[in-house]
């Protein structure tokens, strides 16, 4: 993702000051073609000359009509990597490159543009990065960004958080490939697929960035699997999505968990638990996928020894040997890292591919994370590797998610494997048809949205 050519701009890794300065990165447009703003044919970055009042559609939706400041400007050659980190035209050109960063990587993967689900009644996306609130949200027609105080009173602006804004193109994304499930075939385990999709476009996102995958790598010793075993990458990592996650618990520790008709939650622990909470068990399950396809990749290539391969050790076996591994790991990181690095690309880009092909075959109608696990093992299935179908299983299952014993397939069976993929292709041709002839309306939108509350999503890492 990272290659050179295209349009430059300056984009912060992940939040400052965790990253204390932006780093140059390519968007794909071609110099000469992003104007004003910056501004394309599908985004439009607009600075309000005041805070403005978040969107409410379907009353109060873009296009803005109020007085603007001057906006941001390509240089004579077409670039925005020009602009001083501190001025507003650089949050506005940050909005717009994050959110164009996170749809030219989403974009290859789903194989082709996404074509907003509102495009007929507003057809781009208005950026906006000053709003008078301490949160972020995507809706019909804009994304739009404010501002929290950090622990030590410091303005954190959402707009430089690549976290934050690829997070919200995700549910975007979600809204224009999926859809939304007519009135009485909503499930709560759509709303927390919306969340778990969404956090897991943010950290594919940021693992596009060589330098927030050395820091993981750093962080975790190159260690990943047996950290996720032991529930410790979450406290490892800067990526505030994976902090977020609670790799042990399971979908069982949400029994009599349910939504209400008036659009609430009933949680009979106690903790008022919304769709956030509910997606741990799926976005958990899906990270260990990707870990899986990293260790895989460092024990096929020969980075890491079959003895230091923590694959089917269980818990009590990796704590006890824990200090060994890093040693073992850190070692093979300091004299390998460009092999833990192309290790952790092709898990990343495997896990891309896969949940956009997920995506692709869902239907939003009685959605449960079921029917997720069984759309999620056909794509993995598609694109291999195969000899990980049994792990890749064995993840939903540790989790209380169902997953169908048909795609727990041996390599050696061909000839069933073989009936089951042209069931399943069936199956996808169906799911698409009936997802593209189903028109998304904004008044449907913003009864759903009604259910998608804003709390932060994770406490930030300053």
């Amino acid at each position: 993702m990272m290659r050179r050519g295209g349009t430059r701009f300056l984009l912060y890794p992940q939040a400052p000051p965790s990253f204390a300065t932006p780093e140059l990165v390519w968007i794909n447009s071609p110099p000469g073609s992003i104007g004003p703003g910056p501004s394309d044919a599908r985004l439009r970055a607009i600075l309000p000359a005041f805070d403005k009042q978040p969107y409410a559609p379907p009353g109060d939706m873009p296009p803005f009509d109020g007085p603007i400041l001057a906006p941001a400007m390509p240089d004579a050659q077409g670039h925005f990597d020009h602009l001083h980190p501190d001025s507003p035209q650089f949050h506005a050109a940050h909005l717009y490159g994050a959110a164009r960063f996170t749809l030219d990587a989403w974009e290859a993967y789903l194989g082709g543009p996404v074509r907003w689900w509102h495009a007929d009644r507003v057809p781009r996306l208005e950026l906006i990065p000053n709003v008078a609130w301490n949160n972020a949200h995507s809706g019909p027609g804009y994304i739009e960004t404010g501002t929290r105080l950090n622990h030590a009173g410091e303005a954190n602006l959402f707009c430089l958080n690549l976290d934050v804004v690829a997070h919200e193109v995700g549910h975007a994304i979600v809204f224009s490939v999926l859809g939304i499930p007519p009135p009485g075939r909503l499930t709560a385990q759509y709303l927390a697929f919306h969340e778990s999709f969404s956090d897991l476009v943010a950290l594919i996102t940021a693992l596009q960035f060589d330098s927030v995958i050395d820091r993981f790598l750093d962080q975790a010793f190159g260690n990943l699997y047996a950290l996720s075993l032991i529930n410790r990458v979450g406290e490892l990592s800067d990526i505030e999505q994976i902090r977020a996650v609670d790799f042990e618990v399971g979908l069982s520790a949400f029994d009599g968990f349910h939504l209400r008709r008036d659009g609430g939650w009933d949680d009979p622990s106690g903790r008022n638990r919304t769709q956030h909470q509910l997606a741990q068990p799926l976005t958990a399950a899906i990270f260990c996928t990707l870990i899986e396809v990293f260790q895989d990749a460092l024990v096929t290539s020969g980075v890491i020894a079959s003895d230091d391969d923590a694959r089917g050790w269980d818990r009590a076996e990796i704590e006890e040997d824990i200090e060994r591994l890093h040693r073992q790991f850190g070692s093979s990181l300091a004299r390998l890292r460009p092999e833990f690095r192309a290790a952790l690309h092709t898990a990343r880009d495997w896990t891309g591919r896969t949940l956009a092909r997920m995506l692709q075959r869902l239907s939003p109608d009685d959605l449960t994370f079921a029917a997720i696990a069984r759309s999620f093992l056909a794509a993995a299935l598609a694109d291999g590797p195969a000899d990980n179908s049994w792990a890749f299983t064995d993840y939903f299952l540790a989790r209380d998610i169902e997953a169908p014993p048909l795609l727990a397939l041996q390599p050696q069976r061909p000839r069933r494997r073989s009936y089951l993929e042209r069931v399943l292709v069936a199956e996808q041709a169906r799911v698409l048809r009936a997802v593209t002839q189903r028109r998304v309306e904004i008044e449907d939108y913003a009864a759903l949205r009604r259910l998608m509350p804003h709390g932060f999503r994770a406490e930030p890492g300053w």
